[in-house]
């Protein structure tokens, strides 16, 4: 699992099982309520990475650019239905379903530490910082 799309999905499975294991200490029902939170956005990221990668890197970019909003639209739409089908079984335990849903979302977050390239940034920086020494002298 080396792609960074399926690193994401993964972790957000990973998220939503610890939070519902986390959230069944407070019932069973609570724990589920979890567990349909995290899935679902883990549900929801796979489905969107496999509409949005399964494209050609040559294909032309208004083309890469659509299947991206069409999929983050779909996405959207989905995860508010979701939501409402959720609220209909789970109204009574909807903060974890919800604190899950929200856990698995902060993934994308750390899934910009796994592409930044810290070593490119701090050799940019020694670049210029050189350049500007010499400049002065």
């Amino acid at each position: 699992m080396s792609s960074i799309p399926a690193r994401i999905v993964a972790w957000q499975v990973l998220v939503g099982v610890v939070g519902a294991a986390a959230w069944s200490l407070a019932g069973l029902e609570s724990g589920a309520a979890a567990l349909c939170g995290g899935l679902a956005s883990a549900l929801l990221s796979l489905r969107f990475a496999l509409r949005v990668f399964s494209r050609s890197a040559e294909a032309p970019p208004r083309e890469l650019a659509a299947a991206f909003y069409r999929a983050e639209a779909f996405k959207l739409v989905m995860a508010a239905m979701l939501f409402m089908v959720a609220a209909r079984y789970f109204g009574h335990v909807f903060v974890p379903l919800v604190t899950t849903y929200m856990a698995t979302l902060v993934v994308y977050w750390v899934a910009l530490l796994w592409t930044f390239d810290v070593s490119a940034v701090d050799r940019e920086r020694l670049q210029d910082h050189g350049k500007r020494k010499s400049e002065r002298l």
